[in-house]
């Protein structure tokens, strides 16, 4: 019983760290099946939390999946932005913003493996 306050501590800590990013360690995807040509197209990004950075995990879909990407991402309140290393498919910046259970990126001009619209709305998976 003495120790009983201390649990109730506890879980209020970490609910209140919880609501505050709650869209971490999720997964977003756009990714449906082409129903002419049988291809998968669109984009799923997993965000990743960790104890000093965030990432998120990328892959695109234009008829062949291609390689995940790993990313560090930079947060300004629920927008981030992120420079993908020369590993990967796509080299220009990504920006996005996480609101009601989905997440909007945005593409520049010209970004290899970029798909032709300039956004892309991507709901939350899980």
């Amino acid at each position: 019983m003495k120790y009983s306050w201390l649990l109730v501590l506890m879980l209020f800590a970490f609910s209140a760290d919880g609501a505050q990013r709650d869209w971490g360690n999720r997964v977003y995807s756009n990714v449906r099946l082409h129903e002419m040509e049988g291809d998968l197209t669109g984009w799923r990004i997993q965000i990743i939390q960790s104890e000093k950075e965030d990432y998120a995990l990328i892959q695109a879909f234009e008829g062949v999946p291609s390689s995940p990407c790993l990313v560090r991402i930079e947060w300004q309140g629920n927008k981030f932005r992120s420079s993908p290393p020369q590993t990967c498919d796509f080299q220009s910046e990504i920006r996005g913003k996480i609101e009601k259970n989905r997440l909007i990126i945005e593409f520049p001009a010209g970004v290899q493996g970029a798909p032709n619209q300039k956004k892309a709305v991507l709901p939350l998976i899980r």
